[in-house]
């Protein structure tokens, strides 16, 4: 074995262990800052529903007859404070609203969530595995 070929070897090793260490860095900072504005949003979203408990007790009959989507935070259990579970928030109030606008993509999100909903049902590991023709017979 010659050993310019294990130098360029090891050259070419540590040149990918660079490039993939600074991928790691760019995906770690990417995952850093996507958490940051989760936090964000969580911070945002608290705020909005206190400013709406103090507002509604507060407010003209004008600015109450004007219809905005409240947004209802799930409670902080203890799987959301180590952050291993997602933010969940729904706009219940807006759906309507969303389905009066364009009713064609309501109904083709109700069926992308019935496709994901029964996406296991008849579903079985045999059909996606290859068998060569002599284990079949075999």
């Amino acid at each position: 074995m010659n050993f310019s070929d294990i130098y360029h070897s090891d050259e070419e090793y540590f040149r990918k262990l660079k490039d993939l260490k600074a991928v790691h860095e760019e995906t770690m900072s990417k995952l850093e800052k996507m958490y940051q504005d989760k936090l964000n949003i969580k911070d945002i979203q608290a705020g909005f529903i206190r400013d709406g408990i103090s507002d509604s007790s507060s407010s003209s009959a004008s600015e109450k007859s004007c219809s905005h989507p409240a947004l209802s935070v799930t409670s902080l259990s203890e799987p959301d404070l180590d952050g291993s579970s997602s933010l969940s928030t729904t706009t219940d109030e807006g759906l309507p609203d969303l389905e009066e606008k364009t009713p064609g993509e309501s109904s083709a999100m109700v069926h992308a969530q019935e496709l994901i909903n029964n996406m296991w049902n008849d579903f079985s590991v045999e059909d996606y595995i290859q068998y060569d023709s002599d284990s079949r017979t075999a």
